[in-house]
């Protein structure tokens, strides 16, 4: 018996033709399928914007080239792998659980830069959002790979356990979507904080003599420019 015979008997064909009520609630769990799965890629979506910038490191000169590289791998990453990232990089348990690596620019006579953003978490919050985002990928793969498997989608009771489904799953994502969005404008915030700071007399002062915002000086403090 061929794989397509087989899946027919199974009742999952798509050329099966259901009868009412069943195609008017096929339609609807086809509905909600489609929003989840649109408002899954909008988050994904979202999270790849701000994994761009969770980090960028190295000579001066060719930040721009090294932020488009780091895009183009961003691009190619799965919501596993970008949720990994997030929970590994940008969001920190506090104190951290992880001592940053020291860092030696390998070319002494260029002008290197390195940024990092992190937003720091209690740890029972931390554990919240871990736990949380490993069950989001557990959704998405779920929905893309497994819901025809879970769902008798030819009878009614298997349609009617499809979108109760489906609205839980819906709200599980929006306040996953909420909760990133939030994310993005404070990562914005900081950087529009940082831009201001970094453009001001006050920072200057502190690069070139040592001067601090309050005043402060560190005596100990040369730069040597060449």
């Amino acid at each position: 018996m061929s794989i397509e015979l087989q899946i027919q008997g199974q009742g999952s064909a798509v050329e099966q033709r259901p009868v009412e009520p069943v195609s008017t609630l096929q339609r609807e769990v086809q509905r909600k399928l489609g929003r989840c799965l649109i408002r899954l890629q909008q988050y994904e979506r979202l999270m790849k914007a701000l994994a761009v910038d969770f980090e960028i490191a190295g000579p001066s000169d060719e930040l721009m080239a090294i932020r488009q590289k780091r895009g183009e791998v961003v691009s190619r990453m799965t919501l596993g792998q970008l949720v990994a990232e997030l929970t590994g990089t940008y969001l920190q348990p506090e104190p951290p659980d992880t001592v940053e690596p020291g860092w030696d620019p390998v070319d002494s006579q260029r002008i290197w830069f390195r940024m990092q953003t992190r937003m720091a978490l209690q740890p029972e919050d931390y554990e919240r959002v871990v736990v949380g985002l490993k069950e989001l990928v557990a959704l998405r793969n779920e929905l893309v790979h497994h819901f025809l498997e879970r769902f008798d989608l030819w009878s009614e009771a298997g349609c009617h356990g499809a979108d109760a489904y489906l609205d839980a799953g819906m709200t599980k994502v929006d306040g996953h979507y909420a909760e990133l969005r939030q994310w993005a404008i404070t990562m914005d915030q900081a950087r529009s904080a940082m831009g201001a700071f970094m453009a001001s007399p006050v920072y200057t002062d502190l690069l070139f003599d040592g001067i601090y915002p309050d005043g402060a000086v560190d005596c100990g403090y040369v730069v040597e420019i060449t």
